[in-house]
């Protein structure tokens, strides 16, 4: 990354911070649901695909459609 693109990307952070629209810090305590939602939402679709999967190649005997 070349400098002036460094400096144009901390002036932005720098501007939003001043104008109070700064990205939340997700570390937050404040924002604990959203930690527990995303890992909930991604292990139910990790779970989804990895079981459907194994459904439909045991229905399709394997056969590519």
């Amino acid at each position: 990354m070349t400098s002036a693109h460094s400096d144009r990307t901390r002036l932005t952070a720098e501007q939003r911070m001043l104008q109070g629209s700064a990205t939340p810090d997700f570390l937050e305590p404040a924002h604990e649901w959203r930690r527990l939602f995303a890992e909930t939402w991604g292990t139910f679709l990790l779970v989804v695909v990895a079981a459907g999967a194994v459904v439909v190649g045991a229905q399709s005997g394997g056969r590519s459609l």
